[in-house]
């Protein structure tokens, strides 16, 4: 019986699916010669016919690695076949060549091809966070004209999307060859078909409607608070900013078509927007209020507020039926943040069953959280904190530094 370790192969050198392996010609005599010890029995396990099969398959090997040496490359190796998609978090391209069991971030998405600008705030400049999020809401606006004009002018949803991404890659900065920027294109007008199709629905008269001065002045924000300090955005904070967006506009077709035009670009398109313009006359010193400051009495009788300040609330609770209440709310299903805590100062609180709270996207209802039970979940957003007890008491809120 055969005595080897290596057990034959299954299939053929000559059957597909073969590889490619690009291999100078002068190394090809030794790859042939370091193949020798495969024509020996004893290298081989597996039964006799598998040993005798794999040593005869040896010589179709030589031969197929001795034709290899006149093979042209570029014409003997198979491209792949992909399969692409749009990231349905992201909204990134990708592709896939197992036929969707897995996907990468294709070689044409835009983040791989615009390239990025330099930070708009270094040291020593001029230019601050507050100017980099007013250039990136004055091409914002920039975007939502060009809808607003395409909208007016298209006859089809595709005339509409190849008429916004020539719009689209003007505004991110696409610096891109000739070649790069035909693939750019249409890798833009498929990225932003669906987005815009409830918008195309709609027409341009809706469209307009929406964007109010109010809904405009919430991008200059939305950027403002979730841009780093160098007034450029990361993959992290670029999701930050589509998710406050939705959190702080209200949701219609309107906003999908903008912002999945804005996202065609990721977070290299955003970055380059808020790296050029003329608008440096914003004031940003209320974009972003601190978790302290979006709390608020439930209908004002909900306790008593002895101070506050930027990282704490003190409340004292207030008699209503048969307990006394505490009731914190930002009023808003989509006005949330992370409370840090909270510290008894007096009086106790029954820690089973008394402290109750509503996460973000549920509207806060007095008297009915939507969640009564144990402690307050302090590791997500919330928006409604209730607390109860049969005694007197007071409590201090803490927040982070905003």
């Amino acid at each position: 019986m055969p005595s080897g370790n290596v057990p034959p192969p299954t299939q053929h050198p000559d059957e597909p699916e073969f590889v490619c392996i690009p291999v100078n010609r002068e190394w090809i005599p030794i790859l042939l010669g370091a193949l020798q010890p495969l024509k020996y029995p004893e290298y081989w396990s597996g039964t006799l016919d598998e040993n005798r099969g794999a040593r005869k398959d040896f010589g179709l090997l030589l031969d197929q690695i001795m034709q290899a040496e006149e093979c042209n490359m570029a014409t003997c190796c198979e491209d792949k076949i992909y399969i692409k998609r749009l990231n349905p978090e992201t909204g990134r391209l990708e592709r896939s060549s197992d036929d969707g069991a897995t996907w990468t971030t294709d070689p044409t998405d835009p983040t791989n091809i615009v390239v990025k600008q330099p930070p708009p705030v270094t040291d020593g400049g001029s230019t601050t966070k507050c100017d980099a999020a007013s250039n990136f809401s004055q091409h914002w606006n920039d975007l939502i004209t060009a809808s607003s004009e395409n909208l007016g002018t298209a006859t089809t949803i595709v005339e509409l999307a190849s008429g916004l991404a020539a719009i689209i890659i003007d505004i991110i900065i696409a610096i891109v060859t000739e070649g790069a920027g035909l693939v750019l294109a249409v890798t833009i007008a498929d990225a932003i078909f669906a987005g815009i199709t409830a918008a195309f629905g709609e027409g341009k008269a809706a469209f307009d409607a929406y964007w109010t001065s109010d809904n405009k002045d919430k991008i200059l924000c939305a950027a403002f608070c979730t841009m780093g300090d160098n007034g450029q955005f990361s993959q992290t904070e670029w999701e930050d900013f589509k998710h406050k967006v939705r959190a702080d506009l209200p949701a219609g077709a309107a906003l999908d078509m903008v912002l999945t035009a804005a996202n065609a670009g990721g977070y290299v398109g955003g970055s380059n927007m808020a790296s050029y313009g003329f608008s440096a006359d914003s004031d940003c010193s209320e974009c972003c209020p601190s978790c302290a400051g979006l709390w608020e009495l439930y209908d004002e009788t909900h306790g008593t507020i002895l101070s506050r300040d930027e990282t704490q609330i003190t409340v004292e609770a207030t008699f209503i039926g048969s307990g006394y209440y505490v009731i914190l709310s930002t009023m808003s299903a989509d006005v949330c943040c992370i409370p840090l805590g909270y510290d008894v100062i007096s009086g106790t609180v029954n820690q089973t069953g008394n402290l109750s709270w509503t996460t973000c996207g549920t509207t806060p209802v007095e008297g009915v959280p939507q969640f009564s039970f144990g402690l307050f979940g302090f590791d997500q957003e919330i928006n409604y904190m209730q607390v109860q007890s049969s005694v007197p008491f007071t409590l201090q809120f803490n927040f982070d530094v905003p």
